[in-house]
This record gives C-alpha cells, sequence and structure tokens, in this order.
C-alpha cells in the first residue's frame, strides 16, 4: 500500500508545491538570522558591559512583554558560568530578580492605566 502512494504523491504536483514551500521557508530563515544575529549581538553586549546587572536589565524588558527572548540572554549567561567569568547561582538570581521587576513594571503600568 505505501510503495503505491508515494509515486501518486510526487507524479501529482505535490513536490513542486514542497519545493515552493521550502523556499520561501529558506528566505524566511535567512531573514529571521540577519535579525537574531543583531538581537543576539545586543543582547551579548548588553551582558559583557553590565555584568549581572544586564542580566536584571534584560529579563526584566523580558517580562515586561517587550519581545526580547530569554532564550538568548540566558544561555550566553550560561556561557560566561562555564568559562568561569559567572558565577551560576547570582546568574540565577538575577535572572529571577529581572522577571520580577519585570512583571512589577507591568503590573504598575496596568493599575495606571485602570486608574488605580
Amino acid at each position: 500500500m505505501a510503495s503505491g502512494f508515494w509515486p501518486l504523491v510526487i507524479g501529482s504536483g505535490f513536490q513542486t508545491s514542497v519545493q515552493r514551500l521550502s523556499l520561501k521557508s529558506r528566505d524566511l530563515i535567512i531573514h529571521d538570522c540577519k535579525n537574531n544575529r543583531i538581537l543576539s549581538g545586543f543582547i551579548v553586549a548588553t551582558i559583557s558591559a553590565l555584568g549581572y546587572g544586564g542580566v536584571v536589565l534584560l529579563m526584566a524588558i523580558e517580562s515586561a512583554c517587550i519581545p526580547l527572548p530569554s532564550e538568548i540572554i540566558m544561555p550566553f549567561s550560561g556561557y560566561l558560568v562555564s568559562v568561569g567569568q559567572m558565577n551560576l547561582w547570582l546568574v540565577g538570581v538575577a535572572g529571577a530578580v529581572g522577571c520580577v521587576l519585570g512583571r512589577w513594571s507591568l503590573t504598575g503600568r496596568g493599575c495606571m492605566a485602570a486608574g488605580r
């Protein structure tokens, strides 16, 4: 049953549409990679310049619903831990403090907007 399925799918134009889809996806991925390099460079420069304060600042921005991915912030911090430039526990605490500060700022903005 499966041996008859694949020639039917390939012969029906499915392969052409998959090739078109992959070209569009590849273009999208390449575009995203350029934007991610800029964002990654900003995050790396901030943590390199400010240390634990940079982790707090960036995690606060991320927790305040501003699209700054913690998936880039914390792994770079983990790399600095692995090479001995930062302490694991302090990076964890800095990330947690940043998340709390970001949420507090978001809650404060919400309360101000509601008139409380």
